[in-house]
């Protein structure tokens, strides 16, 4: 409910709103990375670990398609920055 308040707020409507109201884009990513994660059969060290989620998530993105409504990301870019700069300013005073 709180997500979908603060994309009201920002201006996020149509496919954009669909999309980054679901977890589905990460969870699949993760669900590649976990496949892609089980070849080694033990991790020498977290440094190792850290690895081949990188390896993982740079496999995973070859097949990525762009987000629905990624049109809009250029316009919910500058309408965080504008809260952002609104925010840090009050804070100062």
């Amino acid at each position: 409910m709180l997500d979908t308040v603060t994309l009201q707020r920002l201006g996020v409507t149509g496919e954009l709103k669909h999309s980054l109201s679901t977890s589905n884009v990460i969870e699949s990513a993760f669900s590649a990375v976990r496949r892609l994660a089980a070849k080694p059969t033990r991790y020498r060290s977290e440094k190792h670990i850290v690895t081949w989620l990188a390896r993982g998530l740079s496999e995973v993105e070859r097949n990525f398609r762009p987000v629905r409504g990624h049109r809009q990301l250029g316009a919910l870019k500058a309408r965080l920055n504008q809260d952002n700069k609104a925010a840090s300013m009050g804070v100062g005073q």
